[in-house]
Protein backbone atom coordinates (compact mmCIF):
# COMPACT_ATOMS: atom_id res chain seq x y z
CA UNK A 1 0.00 0.00 0.00
CA UNK A 2 1.07 4.04 -0.74
CA UNK A 3 1.15 6.16 2.27
CA UNK A 4 -1.57 8.00 1.04
CA UNK A 5 -3.61 4.47 0.75
CA UNK A 6 -2.44 3.76 4.48
CA UNK A 7 -3.49 6.86 5.84
CA UNK A 8 -6.99 6.54 4.33
CA UNK A 9 -6.99 3.35 5.68
CA UNK A 10 -6.44 4.54 8.81
CA UNK A 11 -8.05 7.83 8.83
CA UNK A 12 -4.98 9.74 9.47
CA UNK A 13 -2.83 12.46 7.26
CA UNK A 14 0.15 11.10 5.47
CA UNK A 15 2.50 13.10 7.21
CA UNK A 16 1.03 11.12 10.20
CA UNK A 17 1.93 7.59 8.19
CA UNK A 18 5.25 8.64 7.38
CA UNK A 19 6.19 9.99 11.22
CA UNK A 20 4.44 6.29 12.54
CA UNK A 21 6.85 4.80 9.78
CA UNK A 22 10.08 6.56 10.65
CA UNK A 23 9.46 5.80 14.27
CA UNK A 24 8.97 2.29 13.69
CA UNK A 25 12.21 1.81 12.01
CA UNK A 26 13.67 4.02 14.72
CA UNK A 27 12.01 1.52 17.66
CA UNK A 28 12.72 -1.41 15.57
CA UNK A 29 16.88 -0.46 14.95
CA UNK A 30 17.28 -0.07 18.16
CA UNK A 31 15.33 -3.27 19.23
CA UNK A 32 17.93 -4.91 16.82
CA UNK A 33 20.80 -3.68 18.31
CA UNK A 34 19.32 -4.11 21.78
CA UNK A 35 19.16 -7.88 20.61
CA UNK A 36 22.58 -8.02 19.39
CA UNK A 37 24.01 -6.52 22.43
CA UNK A 38 22.74 -9.61 24.62
CA UNK A 39 23.55 -12.17 22.59
CA UNK A 40 27.41 -10.85 21.93
CA UNK A 41 29.93 -8.43 23.82
CA UNK A 42 31.52 -7.89 21.26
CA UNK A 43 31.55 -5.01 18.76
CA UNK A 44 28.56 -3.78 17.54
CA UNK A 45 28.13 -4.05 13.78
CA UNK A 46 28.61 -0.99 11.33
CA UNK A 47 25.04 1.10 10.53
CA UNK A 48 25.52 -0.14 7.26
CA UNK A 49 24.99 -4.33 8.75
CA UNK A 50 21.92 -2.74 10.93
CA UNK A 51 19.93 -0.97 7.96
CA UNK A 52 20.39 -4.32 5.89
CA UNK A 53 19.10 -6.67 9.01
CA UNK A 54 16.15 -4.27 9.37
CA UNK A 55 15.23 -4.30 5.36
CA UNK A 56 15.55 -7.73 5.22
CA UNK A 57 13.36 -8.33 8.33
CA UNK A 58 10.60 -5.98 6.70
CA UNK A 59 10.64 -7.33 3.27
CA UNK A 60 9.20 -10.73 4.65
CA UNK A 61 5.97 -11.35 4.44
CA UNK A 62 3.03 -10.72 6.49
CA UNK A 63 5.73 -10.14 9.51
CA UNK A 64 2.65 -9.23 11.76
CA UNK A 65 1.63 -13.06 11.43
CA UNK A 66 4.64 -14.56 12.68
CA UNK A 67 4.51 -14.84 16.31
CA UNK A 68 8.62 -13.92 17.25
CA UNK A 69 8.97 -11.45 14.73
CA UNK A 70 10.60 -8.33 15.94
CA UNK A 71 8.21 -6.21 13.84
CA UNK A 72 4.75 -7.87 15.76
CA UNK A 73 6.75 -7.43 19.31
CA UNK A 74 7.31 -3.64 18.88
CA UNK A 75 3.61 -3.49 17.31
Amino acid sequence: MTQREIGDYLGISEAAVKKRLFNARRKLKEYVITMARSISDEAMPADGISARVIAELVSRPQPLLIEDHPMRVIV
